[in-house]
């Protein structure tokens, strides 16, 4: 598979990084269900989101369980979708024992971080 697009876009105000990551993705299966694409293959570098993906259920009540429901609809119109966690630009494990964000995300959890 090839990348069909790659951009930003002006999400306006967003309360932190997983509404952010979340508002994008369900912004991109959108514009990609628009297009008429039919196979996905959604990358992703936020842990946390992809990990809300993979569980089965949603808990209800969650400050984020509304998009994740979301995503989880326009996903299901799609042939195959798949969603892949991918290494940030900025995910870094140093030698000094200091880690990104992804990494502790990943961690917490209980994703085997991803090996090099």
């Amino acid at each position: 598979m090839k990348p069909f697009h790659e951009y930003s876009v002006n999400l306006g105000y967003l309360s932190g990084a997983f509404e952010a990551e979340s508002t994008a993705m369900l912004w991109g299966l959108r514009r990609a269900a628009k297009f008429g694409l039919r196979q996905l293959r959604v990358r992703n570098d936020c842990a946390p989101l992809l990990h809300s993906l993979a569980t089965p259920q949603v808990q209800t009540g969650t400050t984020y369980s509304e998009i994740v429901s979301q995503i989880r609809v326009v996903a299901a119109s799609f042939e195959s979708i798949q969603f892949k966690w991918t290494r940030s630009i900025h995910a870094t494990v140093r030698g000094d024992g200091a880690h990104s964000a992804d990494f502790l995300a990943r961690r917490a959890c209980g994703l085997a971080p991803r090996a090099r």
